[in-house]
């Protein structure tokens, strides 16, 4: 069994202390932002024939 240990530097943390950290954090955000707005958009507009 290997022994991780648990870094400062892992994840989203380890990316926004990184050069151009916060401006790719921000991309990500509004990506994640515009998905969900499309999604519900298409959810309110689907037309479903049965």
């Amino acid at each position: 069994m290997r022994n991780y240990t648990v870094d400062r530097r892992a994840g989203l943390c380890g990316l926004a202390v990184s050069p151009y950290g916060n401006g790719l954090l921000g991309i990500v955000a509004l990506g994640l932002f515009a998905f969900g707005l499309y999604s519900f958009l298409e959810a309110a507009y689907r037309r479903i024939n049965t």
